[in-house]
């Protein structure tokens, strides 16, 4: 188990605050709630945010609870919140004190040494500097048979390419304190995107640390129900085009854009710098919107993904 000395001798094992939201999450629920129960790390406590379930969540929740020692699940009934605003609700919520947080979807299931291998990353960081951890996952249909691995990213985690790409997967995502209090600081009410790409933005434009793991830490369902979905395969990089043809992609990156001019002040000094670049080329005309875009250093991950952003940029679809 994954463990930090403190004087004495004692051993202390860091809390670790699981932040789940559920939404008519029957079907698969009890085999993500088992997974937890599994952990190599035990030292956790869950709370969970329902957005109006009608159906058996609730009733699975409780029992779930009963099941476990007091204090050890929270059940927060919530109604009309999108998925965004119920994460970050989480987030903020006064009452949730741990050392670590974890974010968690209700229909995937846990490694058993996810929160272990999260924090044996996260505990070599400053508790006063931000710090994400989040890895690939392992892709499995309906039924658990395993579909392959989420994508290999090999670049480095940048602010230059958060203002991009979310290339983390908010199911895999454990976190400290100081990434709580730097979201928490923005609410929850004015929502970005996402709350794990809005996480990716901020630690880094911030210059906190960030830890992505090339091995998988959860089996990642994939249903016809799924909110994003894997970003493997040619239908996946077809969606994702599509998106972008339809707008929607435009509309999320304006959308950061206006929560990153909020928080302005918080990013580092080179940060201030790249994004000052990237708004200028959101406002000039082509070629000086081009050049300023270079400027910025902005990618994604992928040589073939920053040549299909240049182009769509171009175009004026971005």
């Amino acid at each position: 188990m994954s463990t930090a000395e403190i004087p004495g001798d004692l051993v202390y094992q860091p809390t670790v605050a699981i932040l789940m939201c559920t939404l008519q999450g029957e079907k698969f629920l009890q085999e993500q709630l088992a997974s937890f129960n599994y952990q190599t790390h035990a030292n956790w406590v869950l709370w969970v945010s329902d957005d109006g379930s009608t159906d058996s969540t609730i009733d699975i929740l409780k029992e779930y609870k009963s099941y476990n020692a007091p204090g050890k699940v929270h059940i927060i009934h919530k109604n009309g919140n999108n998925f965004v605003e119920n994460f970050l609700s989480l987030v903020c919520n006064p009452e949730i004190v741990a050392d670590y947080y974890a974010f968690s979807d209700q229909d995937d299931i846990w490694m058993d040494e996810k929160l272990e291998k999260a924090l044996a990353k996260l505990l070599s960081f400053k508790k006063t500097i931000p710090s994400l951890y989040f890895s690939r996952t392992e892709y499995i249909n309906e039924n658990n048979r395993k579909l392959g691995n989420s994508f290999p990213f090999t670049r480095l985690p940048c602010f230059e390419n958060a203002l991009l790409q979310n290339i983390g997967g908010g199911n895999t995502m454990v976190f400290n304190q100081a990434t709580k209090d730097l979201l928490s600081s923005f609410g929850y009410t004015t929502t970005p995107t996402s709350h794990d790409w809005w996480a990716y933005i901020l630690v880094t434009g911030c210059d906190g640390s960030i830890v992505f793991d090339p091995m998988p830490s959860v089996k990642y369902r994939q249903h016809a129900k799924n909110l994003v979905g894997s970003n493997r395969g040619l239908a996946s990089k077809s969606k994702r085009i599509l998106k972008i043809f339809q707008g929607s992609y435009r509309s999320w990156l304006h959308q950061n854009n206006i929560m990153v001019k909020q928080f302005g002040s918080c990013l580092s000094a080179r940060n201030s710098v790249i994004f000052e670049n990237y708004q200028k080329s959101l406002s000039f005309f082509f070629p000086v919107n081009v050049y300023y875009l270079i400027k910025s250093g902005v990618f994604r991950q992928t040589r073939k993904g920053t040549l299909v952003f240049f182009l769509a940029f171009i175009l004026g679809l971005v």
